[in-house]
C-alpha cells in the first residue's frame, strides 16, 4: 500500500509541470502564421477594368510621410491600368495609364502648351519632386485628375518606379499645404506583364 501512495502522490506533483511545458508552443506558432499575413499585404492588388475596357487594374497603398491635415484620407494610393487590346489586337497588352491618389486637393498649375493650333488651352498640371531608393530627387509636371485630388504620369515614370524598391514623392496642396508621401513597392512582375511593360532586372 505505501508503495501504492507513493506513486499517486508523484504522478500528482508531475502533472503540473508538465502541462505548463506545452503551453509555449501554441503563441509562438499563432505569431509565426500571422508573420506571412502582414508581409503578403504589401503587393499591387489586381481588379478588373470596368467596361467597356477589359484589362486589370493595380492599386498599392502607401503613407504619408507627414498627414497633410483633417479631411485626408488614411493612405495615398498608386493605380496602375493595363488593357488587353482589342478586336485588331487580340491577346496584345498595353498600358493605359499610372495615377497618385492623393485623396484631396492638389495645387494646379495651367500650363500653356509649346504649340498651340487653334485658341488659347491649358493644361492643368501638378508639380511633383519624386526620389527613388534614395536617389536624386526628380521634378515633373504630372497631369492633374479631373477631380483634382489626382494626377497622372507617363509610362517611363512607371518603368522607374516599378524598377525601384521604395518612392517617396511630394507636392503641394491646394491649400498650401504639404504633401509627402512613401511607397514601399513589391515585386513588379504582375504588373509588368498585364501591361506589356519590359523592365529592366532589379
Amino acid at each position: 500500500m505505501t508503495s501504492i501512495r507513493s506513486l499517486a502522490v508523484v504522478t500528482l506533483l508531475l502533472l503540473p509541470a508538465a502541462a505548463p511545458a506545452q503551453q509555449p508552443p501554441k503563441p509562438a506558432s499563432s505569431a509565426a502564421a500571422s508573420a506571412p499575413a502582414s508581409g503578403s499585404s504589401q503587393a499591387w492588388v489586381p481588379s478588373p477594368l470596368s467596361e467597356p475596357r477589359h484589362g486589370t487594374q493595380f492599386s498599392l497603398d502607401g503613407k504619408f510621410i507627414k498627414r497633410p491635415g483633417q479631411g485626408a484620407p488614411e493612405r495615398p494610393t498608386l493605380i496602375v491600368s493595363c488593357s488587353e487590346g482589342g478586336f485588331h489586337n487580340s491577346g496584345s497588352r498595353r498600358f493605359l495609364s499610372a495615377t497618385l491618389q492623393a485623396g484631396l486637393p492638389l495645387k494646379i498649375d495651367y500650363v500653356e502648351p509649346s504649340q498651340l493650333t487653334t485658341g488659347m488651352s491649358y493644361y492643368p498640371k501638378v508639380e511633383v519632386h519624386f526620389g527613388l531608393d534614395d536617389g536624386k530627387a526628380q521634378d515633373e509636371q504630372w497631369s492633374a485628375g479631373g477631380d483634382k485630388t489626382s494626377a497622372s504620369f507617363q509610362k517611363n515614370t512607371l518603368i522607374k518606379i516599378l524598377e525601384s524598391h521604395t518612392l517617396v514623392v511630394s507636392t503641394h496642396g491646394d491649400f498650401g499645404t504639404d504633401i509627402s508621401a512613401q511607397f514601399d513597392l513589391p515585386d513588379p512582375g504582375p504588373v509588368a506583364q498585364a501591361c506589356g511593360l519590359n523592365l529592366h532586372k532589379k
